[in-house]
């Protein structure tokens, strides 16, 4: 439940704002109320969404006038999750990356666009957890599930263009 929750989230099934609430989502998957509090605080632990009083829920918004800082720290990630990955190179950890490529890959040929930034966030943790620092993986991966939403924003019309100018000069 917890998994496909959070997919939901990042594919924006539940858009930023949306409701959860816990009786319906325990209607859904036909369980008690409990696992859907557990998947929930996970969730808000990953900061995906906001726990309200009397059992709901909304998913997070995405922090617009942020969005320079988030990017900072993206570009920070990926190249330090990167170089750490090659400094701790391992065979196994290298298959699945591949592997992982070789998935995007044929999801870009089929152009099936929300597999292709769900492979991609994977293939970036994947690189992260080969680093071997947990701090790192942790890190990047609450940055990538931002930059799912934000891609998955773009895909749905909502592009926001006066957040996106700001950096025609970089």
């Amino acid at each position: 439940m917890y998994s496909l929750l959070k997919e939901e989230i990042l594919d924006l099934t539940f858009s930023p704002g949306a409701a959860l609430d816990e009786v319906s989502l325990a209607k859904r998957f036909r369980t008690s109320r409990t696992p859907v509090r557990h998947a929930l605080q996970r969730l808000a632990l990953e900061e995906l969404i906001l726990p309200l009083p009397c059992r709901t829920a909304i998913v997070s918004q995405i922090d617009y006038l942020n969005l320079g800082a988030f990017f900072d720290a993206y570009v920070l990630m990926t190249r330090a999750t990167a170089r750490l990955a090659a400094i701790n190179y391992r065979l196994d950890n290298l298959a699945s990356v591949k592997m992982l490529n070789r998935k995007m890959v044929a999801a870009s040929n089929a152009r099936h666009e929300q597999a292709i930034l769900a492979l991609n966030a994977e293939f970036h943790l994947a690189l992260a957890h080969a680093g071997g620092n947990p701090y790192y993986s942790s890190t990047f991966e609450r940055l990538l599930n931002t930059e799912r939403r934000i891609l998955r924003l773009r895909d749905h019309g909502d592009t926001r263009p006066v957040v996106f100018s700001r950096y025609a000069g970089l």
